[in-house]
């Protein structure tokens, strides 16, 4: 966490519906990589590291398009 850093709440939702998605159990809800690049988090007091947050992003759009390759 950081003194302002992305809104905690915002960021897990997102991680919980990118982990849905890679393990194909998100339904309506699945992300796709343009909602990662376009995708923005409320800075907040006590928020997580951003830095961290733009590398598991950049991380998990690169999991995307593995799997979309392997599908």
């Amino acid at each position: 966490t950081r003194l302002h850093g992305y809104d905690r709440d915002q960021v897990q939702r997102m991680v919980d519906r990118i982990g849905r998605t890679l393990t194909g159990q998100a339904r309506r809800d699945a992300v796709l990589v343009s909602d990662l690049q376009y995708f923005y988090f409320d800075v907040r007091v006590g928020g997580y590291d951003r830095e961290q947050v733009h590398q598991y992003l950049s991380d998990a759009v690169e999991a995307l398009r593995r799997r979309a390759l392997a599908a």
